[in-house]
């Protein structure tokens, strides 16, 4: 196996994401959120009322960095946490009038990187690239390779 192969690789993810979580988080800036808030609040924009619990996995990260992330996001106003009725343990993490106002406008700033990534690809290595990252996601989300 060629290590220094694997080297480059994460090498290369972790720049894209530092340069993306910089841009990101200077364009949500306006709106209060942070470079380490802006992926829950995206999740919270798809799944609206699901647990810290089910943030941590799906975003692939320790509880205690939703509970970071949850309590500045409730600072701004984003977003409110409720206990969960089943299991007082846990809170549900619901989204507040305040994100739905500037939820397109998120969502917007982050489709613009997404544009700035794929700019110097082709269609086709775009189609190859996005495959192949839901590969990585996907077994990683299955706990494969840990």
């Amino acid at each position: 196996m060629n290590n220094n192969h694997d080297e480059k690789m994460g090498r290369y993810i972790a720049q894209i994401y530092c340069k993306g979580s910089a841009i990101i988080s200077k364009e949500l800036q306006e709106f209060g959120i942070g470079s380490g808030q802006y992926r829950f609040l995206l999740q919270l924009y798809r799944q609206d009322g699901i647990s810290q619990e089910e943030l941590s996995k799906l975003l692939l990260v320790d509880k205690a960095t939703v509970a970071r992330a949850m309590k500045k996001l409730e600072e701004e106003n984003l977003v409110y946490r409720v206990r969960d009725q089943k299991d007082n343990r846990y809170y549900k993490v619901f989204i507040t009038e305040k994100a739905l106002d500037i939820k397109e406008e998120v969502f917007n700033k982050v489709h613009a990187w997404d544009e700035t990534i794929k700019q110097s690809l082709t269609k086709e290595e775009e189609a190859q690239m996005i495959y192949l990252l839901q590969k990585i996601t996907n077994s990683l989300m299955r706990g494969e390779n840990n």
